[in-house]
């Protein structure tokens, strides 16, 4: 069975949120348009932006899941946590032990998808 290679993320504007990403991660789109956009994330794995007006079949309104980052420990992850705030990144969750045993913090993006960052479980 082949590996996942992709997540998408349904947008209101791919043009915002391209630009909202191209900020978050310090990486030009891989692909730029006015209703899709591709971030290279590592190789063979990419975030994907598409126009929530262009989903076929159309698409439910609300969060299905969230894009996951993981820190080698709580410095790094606090480090990040203030870099995402200094880029104006909206934070949902403060950095705190979770009851699954890592530390975690949570921003969104312009519409509202989730980006968890955490450490490995302790």
């Amino acid at each position: 069975m082949p590996l996942p290679s992709q997540v998408i993320f349904y947008v209101s504007d791919p043009v915002k949120s391209a630009a909202f990403y191209e900020k978050l991660l310090n990486i030009p789109g891989k692909i730029l348009s006015p209703n899709f956009a591709v971030f290279e994330l590592r190789k063979g794995f990419q975030l994907g932006l598409l126009s929530r007006a262009k989903v076929k079949p159309e698409a439910p309104v609300g969060v299905s899941g969230e894009l996951c980052f993981i820190e080698d420990g709580k410095e790094s992850l606090e480090r990040l946590h203030k870099a995402w705030l200094a880029k104006g990144v909206t934070i949902v969750l403060e950095p705190q032990l979770m009851y699954f045993g890592g530390y975690n913090f949570m921003g969104v993006d312009p519409d509202g998808n989730r980006l968890r960052v955490s450490t490995p479980d302790n």
